[in-house]
């Protein structure tokens, strides 16, 4: 959205067109980020391609939904203690705790 500030003559016309415009971002408008639909995980990490941009990585996600599961259906980042599976500029990792998923992932920077 864009409005013209030389038609804007005092602080209050200001406000009001400013409310305007935050009312109608959505949640993309204010995040960096990116969707990831129906990928398949497992209890294995699955690695996903980060599509934030060559300097971000993403530092958190939100599960927008799930299609199957056979057992557990807790969607998790993998242990990272050797180094392996540390989220970088080009890929992302995660898993299941236990059995199979096909989700939709929203990740953020």
């Amino acid at each position: 959205m864009r409005f013209v500030f030389e038609i804007i003559d005092n602080f209050e016309d200001l406000m009001k067109e400013l409310k305007i415009v935050m009312y109608n971002l959505s949640f993309k408008d204010n995040f960096s980020s990116f969707t990831v639909k129906d990928v398949e995980l497992s209890n294995t990490p699955t690695s996903i391609t980060n599509q934030l941009g060559p300097r971000d990585i993403p530092s958190n996600y939100i599960i927008l939904g799930i299609k199957e599961c056979s057992g557990g259906n807790n969607i998790i980042r993998p242990n990272t203690d050797d180094g392996t599976y540390v989220w970088n500029r080009d890929n992302v990792f995660l898993q299941t705790s236990s059995g199979t998923c096909t989700a939709t992932i929203l990740f953020l920077k």
